[in-house]
């Protein structure tokens, strides 16, 4: 070991200063210690072989203390302390100074001491703590890799670029608020916040990464959001375990008015009004179907800096580690949302008619998350959009009732005296069969009697659109209503929207009849003509008008009919219609400006 040295270059080249001390040097193939005494001048220090050869790389003593001068080490340079590392301001700055691209490993502690500075533009990779004091200037990299606990304190605000949690064994502790101001790298360990938080300050939603049971946030994560439809991982436990990670999600629509949120979740303890008997069936319902039990594991907390003023978000909340649920509860779970500071299971909401819940088992409904050909790729989560406010947030579920058919749409159209039937599902569960019911208008507007009209066969369970079809060809003369009814395997059921049919073709029993064809018809956007198939009522004023299947106005005029009661036109005078579907209507407004007749056709342009 006598043959290596400390040596010293103060300014005027690498020299021998100070005493050289070979008694209490040692040497290994792991380390080498040098120490010399009686220095009094500050300068840069290295290890050298018989005062000459520089050794790299230079494990520096048992200890490093930089008192009043800079330590630096160059670019694309390594550098290792296997004691602690002191940055110490005694008449001057003392500035711990790693370089791009470098590396300094420390075995132990990084003190940074009031007045000192640490310039952080590599990457240190520490076993120890970091208790700062002062400034620590970063955009580098800090990377935890101790096999015990690691503490992050001292009196000021800890800043980093980059913040890698890679630890074999034990937890990184906040005694200070940290902050991330670049990329959060979750590999392995848990950071532990207490009552300090970490905050995450780019507005970028790729900026957390790696996350999982074995390296999460058990505390309060701060994550800065831009104006986006970015969604934002917020990877946040309730104890120390991979048994206590519960990872949400932030789903952005745009919000305006928010610049950051925090996110935290705690498990409930179910008592006195916190309790499921206490749930509202009033406003813990989603699409008729009652929530009887919210899943206590965990209650996300997601708290804004500022106030919504436009736009709105969803979240994702996750299965894992929620007991009481499984894949045998898939479609029978979703979220809920109630105040943040309440205690009383009265108060949570589903929202339902003002929020959405996922519609396909690709993510939201079930308890393993599956890809387009089914494969499953995940765990599952409950998933709800179209929040404008914040709180708490849990997931709970119908007992054995599933979520019923996920229902688009149900439409019905007088077309040539029958009419057609539509409806579209996104979703169905344990669905059997729907049957359409229809009920004649009277005075009261009441419908005493739902009359059977036709009964189709359901999907059972599907996670696929699916349009269905159907005519009644027998429709009341006048006003009436249909109605579809969804009908489970176990006797459960629920009905559509009403929809209204008129179908008064009939002038006060006359015998006039408002028909017409349109040609030619599907049409390549040639002339369309329409023409009357029936003799209606001599000189009378007609009202025809062409919508498209959103009912938006393409075009309307007024028809007279001639001598005979017939009409002959041609509608795409000075209009181009796209290729679609529309429909072409006539009515008669003649008397007091009610709907006398109406008929109706369907127009195909291709």
């Amino acid at each position: 070991s006598d043959n290596y040295s400390l040596i010293t270059d103060i300014g005027s080249g690498w020299q021998n200063l100070g005493t050289h001390s070979s008694s209490t040097q040692s040497y290994s193939p792991t380390a080498v210690i040098t120490k010399r005494f009686y220095l009094s001048t500050f300068g840069s220090y290295i290890a050298g072989f018989s005062a000459s050869s520089i050794y790299t790389p230079s494990p520096v003593t048992d200890e490093l203390r930089i008192k009043g001068s800079v330590y630096k080490v160059q670019a694309s340079a390594n550098s290792t302390i296997i004691g602690d590392m002191v940055v110490t301001n005694v008449s001057n700055n003392s500035i711990l100074d790693v370089k791009a691209s470098s590396d300094f490993h420390t075995e132990s502690d990084i003190i940074n001491e009031s007045g000192s500075t640490i310039k952080l533009n590599g990457r240190i990779n520490i076993e120890g703590d970091i208790i700062n004091n002062a400034l620590i200037n970063s955009s580098g990299e800090i990377i935890f890799i101790g096999n015990s606990d690691q503490t992050i304190g001292g009196s000021n605000v800890t800043s980093f670029s980059d913040f890698t949690v890679n630890k074999p064994s034990g937890n990184v502790i906040l005694d200070i608020n940290t902050i991330v101001s670049e990329t959060l790298k979750l590999n392995s360990g848990i950071i532990i916040t207490g009552s300090d938080t970490l905050k995450c300050t780019s507005p970028l939603s790729s900026k957390i990464t790696g996350y999982s049971g074995n390296s999460f946030v058990f505390g309060f994560l701060k994550k800065s959001i831009g104006v986006n439809t970015s969604t934002y991982p917020l990877p946040v436990g309730n104890g120390n375990g991979n048994t206590f990670y519960h990872l949400a999600e932030f789903i952005n629509n745009n919000v305006v008015g928010i610049s950051a949120i925090t996110a935290s979740v705690a498990s409930i303890t179910e008592s006195g009004n916190n309790v499921d008997v206490n749930l509202d069936p009033l406003k813990a319902i989603q699409d008729g179907t009652e929530l009887v039990n919210v899943l206590e594991d965990a209650e996300w907390r997601i708290d804004p800096a500022g106030n919504i003023t436009a736009g709105n978000f969803g979240v994702n909340l996750y299965v894992d580690n929620i007991s009481n649920l499984s894949s045998a509860d898939d479609f029978e779970f979703c979220v809920l949302k109630r105040n943040s500071s309440s205690t009383d299971y009265a108060d949570w909401d589903a929202f339902s008619s003002t929020t959405t819940i996922s519609n396909t088992d690709q993510g939201g409904r079930t308890y393993i998350t599956y890809d387009g050909g089914g494969i499953p790729i995940g765990s599952g989560f409950a998933q709800r959009t179209g929040y404008t406010s914040f709180s708490k947030f849990a997931i709970a579920k119908s007992g054995d009732v599933p979520l019923p058919v996920e229902l688009i749409s149900f439409t019905g159209e007088l077309v040539n005296g029958k009419v057609y039937l539509n409806w579209t599902t996104l979703t169905e569960v344990n669905n059997e069969y729907f049957s359409i019911e229809k009920a004649k208008w009277d005075e009261t507007n009441s419908f005493p009697d739902w009359e059977f009209v036709l009964s189709v066969r359901g999907a059972g369970n599907s996670s696929t659109k699916i349009d269905y079809f159907e005519i009644d060809k027998n429709p009341y003369q006048g006003i009436s209503y249909y109605r579809l009814k969804q009908n489970d395997f176990d006797g459960n059921y629920f009905y559509s929207n009403i929809v209204q049919i008129d179908n008064t073709q009939i002038l006060n029993n006359t015998g006039y009849v408002l028909e017409f064809i349109t040609y030619p018809n599907p049409s390549f956007n040639e002339k369309i003509f329409v023409i009357s198939t029936k003799a209606y009522k001599p000189e009378n004023d007609l009202y025809f008008e062409i919508t498209d299947m959103l009912g938006r106005k393409i075009m309307s005029k007024r028809i007279v009919t001639d001598q005979t009661g017939s009409f002959n036109f041609y509608i795409n005078e000075g209009i181009d219609l796209n290729s679609g579907l529309y429909n072409a209507r006539i009515t008669d407004f003649s008397i007091n400006k009610k709907t006398i007749s109406t008929y109706s056709n369907k127009l195909v342009i291709k």
